[in-house]
């Protein structure tokens, strides 16, 4: 700018010159080029004047940033002054932490260096005493094992008797074949329409009477039917009267069912049969029967 501002003020001074010079020769021309002449004179000494003022501008923004820059550096070295304190005083504080630090750790490098040692003994101590507590224990443990399986063995001897006992399936269901006058005597159920685990089928047929052959409880069901008044019969077992059963008492010719069923424990051999008190009519066929089943 400053350059610029010599080189207009030059040119205006030559323009001068040459307007003199151009005066004193006598030089005529029309007036209206030397007004133009005038205004461009003007027009320089303008465009000077503004970069002078232009020039003292900036003159004053450079002062600025000079000063500015002076307080940056002043700034400056004071803070490296104060990191630099900063610094020396935080690498002290951390060399005296470091070594306080490593003090602690070879304390404490010692103290679990004796709590393995001690540790190491009571462990060893403790698996002597489990080892010889292990050694009492399985011995313990295999005699308990072979007189639980011997238990074992003798339970499932029991149950597996229990169980063919309780396989052991009777049953049969009778009528009689033929009806008639029933006095003082056995009534012979002859008609077996339904029979299992009975061996000895004839000779129940025969007798009419019943033989255990298999212990348990059994279930003994009669059902009678007669025209005859005041008609009883009993249940005997091994010839005692163990049942009681009235068919009917009444006047005419009536058709009467009694019937009957009780639960007994037969044991080998007992018999079992149904037998006529006083003299009545039995009907044969299916409306008189007797059932006997083995529950248990």
């Amino acid at each position: 700018m400053s350059s610029e501002f010599w080189s207009f003020r030059n040119g205006t001074g030559e323009m001068s010159s040459d307007f003199k010079i151009l005066k004193q020769l006598g030089n005529i021309k029309p007036l209206q080029e030397i007004q133009t002449l005038q205004q461009a004179v003007q027009t320089v000494s303008a465009q000077t004047h503004s970069l002078s003022v232009n020039e003292r501008a900036r003159s004053q923004d450079f002062l600025a940033l000079y000063n500015m820059t002076i307080d940056s550096k002043r700034v400056m070295n004071e803070l490296n002054i104060s990191t630099s304190s900063h610094l020396r005083n935080l690498d002290t504080k951390t060399s005296n932490q470091l070594s306080n630090l490593e003090s602690r750790q070879n304390t404490t490098a010692a103290d679990i260096s004796n709590q393995l040692k001690k540790l190491k003994t009571k462990t060893y101590k403790q698996l002597i005493k489990i080892e010889q507590s292990q050694n009492s224990t399985a011995a313990d443990i295999i005699t308990k094992m072979e007189a639980k399986e011997t238990s074992d063995n003798l339970t499932m001897t029991m149950v597996q008797k229990q169980i063919n006992k309780n396989a052991e399936r009777v049953a049969m269901t009778a009528h009689p074949s033929t009806g008639g006058t029933m006095a003082n005597t056995i009534m012979k159920f002859d008609d077996v329409k339904f029979n299992v685990g009975i061996t000895n089928l004839l000779s129940y047929k025969t007798t009419g009477k019943f033989t255990c052959e298999h212990v348990g409880l059994y279930l003994i069901s009669a059902s009678v039917t007669s025209y005859t008044s005041d008609s009883r019969f009993y249940i005997s077992l091994n010839g005692k009267f163990i049942s009681l059963t009235s068919i009917g008492s009444h006047s005419g010719y009536f058709e009467h069912t009694g019937a009957v069923t009780i639960n007994q424990k037969l044991n080998l051999n007992d018999q079992v049969w149904l037998h006529a008190f006083g003299s009545w009519y039995l009907i044969h066929g299916l409306v008189s029967k007797l059932a006997i089943i083995k529950i248990k």
